[in-house]
């Protein structure tokens, strides 16, 4: 999405959001966003936001895995936690995806 102005090159994040993608209730599928509380867009680094949302994501999800799973890109959230390792906005998108397709999985197999 665009702000108030067109800036061709980008910028730094103001925030860091992940999206975790869960079973609610009756089966119905959902998708929390996890967001940085570092919202400014010169406050922080790009890499504390990610620890700080993947943290809430990690948190939420050990709490109810029977609504997120448990599958390899949660496992690495909560590994790079642990290690407070920023793997790159990319990786974090790509573990996201893997995290969507892995549950919808679990639940078309009835394994969630």
């Amino acid at each position: 999405m665009l702000g108030a102005t067109f800036e061709g090159g980008g910028g730094p994040a103001a925030a860091v959001a992940i999206h975790g993608t869960f079973k609610g209730q009756g089966g119905a599928v959902w998708v929390e966003h996890f967001v940085s509380d570092d919202t400014e867009r010169n406050v922080g680094t790009v890499g504390g936001k990610y620890l700080q949302a993947a943290g809430k994501l990690v948190l939420r999800a050990r709490h109810a895995p029977e609504m997120f799973g448990n599958d390899k890109a949660l496992q690495s959230f909560a590994a790079d936690v642990v290690a407070l390792h920023y793997p790159g906005l990319g990786k974090s998108k790509e573990r996201q995806i893997y995290h969507h397709v892995a549950l919808m999985y679990q639940l078309l197999t009835n394994r969630l």
